[in-house]
């Protein structure tokens, strides 16, 4: 190579590295020279070397191997494993090579904020729909009709509502069914004119587990109510257990709620298996542990369980 080409090579080599010293002694007196002179010669992909997955409670660090039909198979830093992660619960991936990659539930989950949405709790006998999901309980149904010549169907609705009505109250919005039997209405026997088996009307039961598409965020919530430790309570919800003789058809598909103007003096918070607890004094209520079933920047619902039924509060942050 020429000499006259070679003086040029180095020059085009020279300047930069001249201006970044230049600015790395302009920098010094700032006390940042020594990161901008490691970030100058890092290469950018170096910075990010794994895959992000981000969940439906937070976050995965690793480097995805695979996405199949229903879970995504990823290795953690520096080891081989493989683990796999339910495709029901991720909601995007962000590739260490900065594509993007979002992802929609084959089934679709919709919003509980408190027993009154019940009607957006979803019953499934398809396992694969709740992979991944978190478990919050079970719950168990039973209507039975007044005679023989009950609507199957209509009884069949009351069981589902009711079912629906529990899992709601405890912030499931999806049920795994173990168990939906419905019989038909079974008319009377008789034998020269005398009843001797008695009319069987419809029967509809109905067993399964609740679980939740989201848990609500420790960090977050606790970031929602701030260092405040008094709140009001402004609506309280209740079902009953209906498993007594004062509904031996087990008519009650209702859910009742009434505006309550009540004192919440918060104790505690704590994280209990992925689950929020607040320990809470409540004007008028005995019960003093809760779980925290949903929260937004301006209230949360509070709810607990007990032999004779299951029961709600929802209470204002900002008063």
């Amino acid at each position: 190579m020429k000499p006259a080409k070679v003086l040029a090579s180095l020059s085009q080599v020279m300047l930069p590295l001249q201006s970044l010293m230049q600015t790395f002694q302009r920098s010094k007196e700032k006390g940042i020279a020594k990161s901008m002179l490691i970030l100058a010669f890092v290469p950018l992909a170096a910075i990010s070397q794994n895959d992000t997955i981000y969940t439906s409670t937070g976050r995965v660090i690793g480097s995805v191997k695979e996405i199949g039909e229903n879970s995504i198979k990823f290795t953690y830093p520096n080891e081989d494993l493989i683990n796999n992660l339910s495709k029901n619960v991720v909601r995007k991936i962000v590739f260490k090579s900065g594509r993007v990659q979002k992802f929609s539930n084959s089934t679709s989950y919709k919003n509980v904020q408190s027993g009154k949405d019940y009607e957006n709790v979803t019953l499934t006998a398809v396992a694969d729909e709740v992979k991944g999901l978190y478990k919050l309980g079970e719950a168990s149904a039973k209507a039975k009709g007044t005679t023989t010549f009950s609507s199957i169907e209509k009884v069949k609705e009351r069981a589902v509502r009711k079912m629906k009505m529990q899992a709601a109250m405890e912030g499931a919005n999806i049920i795994y069914t173990t168990q939906f039997t419905t019989t038909d209405n079974i008319p009377a026997e008789t034998y020269n004119g005398q009843v001797v088996k008695e009319p069987q009307p419809t029967v509809t039961t109905i067993s399964g587990i609740c679980y939740s598409s989201d848990l609500p965020s420790l960090d977050e919530f606790k970031q929602a109510i701030g260092t405040r430790r008094l709140f009001s309570a402004i609506e309280y919800l209740e079902f009953k257990n209906t498993y007594n003789l004062l509904d031996p058809l087990n008519f009650n598909t209702t859910l009742d709620s009434k505006s309550v103007s009540r004192n919440v003096e918060l104790t505690s918070i704590a994280e209990e298996s992925g689950l929020i607890y607040m320990t809470a004094k409540i004007d008028k209520e005995s019960n003093q542990k809760f779980r925290v079933l949903f929260f937004n920047n301006e209230e949360f619902t509070l709810g607990f369980k007990t032999d004779k039924g299951v029961y709600n509060y929802r209470v204002r942050i900002l008063n």
